[in-house]
């Protein structure tokens, strides 16, 4: 792709990404993003025909670099040292700590939170029902959405706040809390 093209798309990206951290997503225009990223209205429908499509391809991006960093890790042996791979995440959101802290505060509806929920907790529950078969699916499966969700939230209310922790050891936290308890799950209920 032409370089001009790939700023251009990067910065209505970053543009929309600031404006969602101020606005429900139903307040933002196609001006409002426009303006911020400094081209015309034109300009942006060259590139997209409404916000919803800024929306998917933000989306499909950040899922594919979570899917790619998350690809090669062995999720039983996340169970056993989940550091790896919140740290692999944590190195993810501090490339951009600005861009991707927008999109975590947003106040509109996306489902960016709902679609990396659903990457890391079918990759985990993938690999731990093959360690584990004789633990019950639908367990693992609370389990799963119990964590996932708390740590997504997790992390957009640290964003929202003075981050007086350093995000690192919120991930710290995160791990301690949660692995602890998945694997008591995976030793004491059994089908």
């Amino acid at each position: 792709m032409d370089r001009r093209i790939l700023k251009t798309k990067k910065a209505i990206k970053r543009a929309f990404a600031y404006l969602l951290s101020q606005k429900d997503l139903n307040e933002i225009t196609i001006t409002d993003i426009a303006n911020e990223a400094d081209i015309n209205r034109k300009t942006f429908y060259s590139y997209y025909a409404n916000i919803y499509e800024i929306i998917d391809e933000i989306e499909d991006e950040i899922v594919a670099i979570f899917e790619e960093t998350t690809r090669n890790l062995n999720m039983n042996q996340f169970m056993e040292n989940p550091h790896k791979i919140i740290h692999q995440l944590d190195l993810i959101v501090n490339q951009d700590l600005e861009y991707y802290g927008n999109l975590i505060r947003m106040k509109g509806n996306s489902s960016l939170n709902t679609k990396i929920v659903e990457l890391l907790k079918t990759r985990i529950q993938t690999d731990l029902l093959k360690e584990y078969p004789q633990t019950d699916p639908e367990k693992i499966t609370v389990a799963m959405d119990f964590i996932f969700s708390g740590v997504v939230e997790t992390f957009r209310i640290w964003f929202n706040k003075d981050r007086k922790i350093p995000i690192n050891e919120v991930a710290e936290i995160i791990e301690m809390i949660t692995f602890s308890g998945v694997k008591t799950l995976l030793k004491s209920n059994r089908k």
